[in-house]
């Protein structure tokens, strides 16, 4: 009986130690969500009149400072919706759209043990969004592409499930809010090309508000 007490306990051990997600260590996380625009490209040109929707696709690489405590790196691609991007995409051009962003993150759990682990965080970046266009008929024949660029922050929270000691799963929302302070653009018509790119004089606020789902690895 001592010898098989002391095989399980060997046996235990590790999946013991498997169990403990505080320990200090690197940390992925990825996620996928729906994000909804509000606010203003400029002062002049509303961001919700010029794009209707995004996806995200999130990929976080972290590390656990603390038990409660992550801290890293993300980046951030998503697909978007234009529907009117400023002076060119109207009902007879075909547009694309792409919202980029790369940031630091921190992010707290107040109980990493727990089945159901609630955390909260901060995230700060910068953030790109392009447009392409394309006008394509017997009177015209135009293409082109612009950008529009500057800082962003953001709050962050949601549900982490457990579903094994290295796996969560779990929804997540996230508020976040920016300037864009540049601005380039550039025109195919014909044999002509054009480029142009400027500070944004009259900058104001915008916002993505963005629901979805995240999952974590912890290494």
């Amino acid at each position: 009986m001592a010898l098989a007490a002391v095989a399980i306990g060997s046996l235990a051990a590790p999946d013991a130690r498997a169990r403990d997600p505080v320990e200090p260590g690197p940390e992925l996380a990825l996620r996928a969500a729906l994000a909804i625009p509000a606010g203003q490209l400029s002062a002049h040109n509303d961001l919700s009149r010029s794009v209707s929707s995004a996806v995200p696709l999130i990929v976080e690489a972290g590390y656990r400072v603390r038990p409660e405590i992550v801290i890293g790196a993300r980046f951030q691609y998503s697909p978007s919706d234009v529907r009117d991007a400023p002076e060119h995409c109207d009902g007879a051009a075909s547009c694309w759209g792409r919202d980029v962003a790369v940031g630091a993150e921190g992010v707290y759990r107040p109980r990493p043990t727990a089945r159901f682990i609630p955390w909260t965080g901060l995230v700060f970046g910068y953030e790109w969004f392009y447009f392409e266009y394309a006008t394509v008929n017997a009177i015209q024949h135009s293409i082109g592409d612009g950008a529009v660029r500057g800082l962003q922050g953001g709050v962050q929270g949601g549900v982490e499930i457990r579903l094994s000691p290295h796996v969560t799963v779990g929804p997540f929302g996230e508020a976040q809010v920016g300037r864009y302070t540049h601005a380039s653009l550039t025109t195919v018509q014909g044999t002509m090309t054009t480029s142009d790119g400027a500070d944004i004089t009259s900058t104001a606020w915008h916002e993505w508000f963005v629901l979805g789902v995240r999952g974590t690895l912890g290494l």
